[in-house]
């Protein structure tokens, strides 16, 4: 097996097993919403498929180092949309420094 097998199996897994909570979550213990696991998904399979389409094109014709930045950009945009997290960050000399009204103007 090589390494794109691999992946898809573990990705798959992850997906299915994923997929199996939220049913058990929604049908039989009937809590509140799978927005975030929904939106962590979704997040796991646009780097899995930005993954696959470098692997796919090979090391020729791959994507470009630039490529694969911008495309990274693109991993976090549906946690972002349903504004999970906290908007606080800790930096090492500045301190605690809020976000909030930085991301909320952009």
């Amino acid at each position: 097996m090589d390494q794109e097998e691999g992946r898809v199996t573990v990705i798959f897994g992850t997906v299915q097993a994923t997929l199996f909570y939220i049913a058990l979550e929604t049908f039989y213990y009937t809590n509140g919403s799978m927005t975030f696991l929904l939106a962590a998904l979704a997040s796991i399979l646009i780097a899995t498929m930005i993954g696959m389409v470098d692997d796919m094109l090979g090391w020729r014709i791959g994507l470009t180092q630039r490529e694969k930045v911008f495309l990274t950009f693109l991993v976090p945009i549906p946690i972002m949309v349903i504004n999970a997290g906290h908007s606080m960050m800790t930096f090492p000399v500045l301190g605690k420094v809020q976000l909030g009204t930085i991301w909320n103007s952009c």
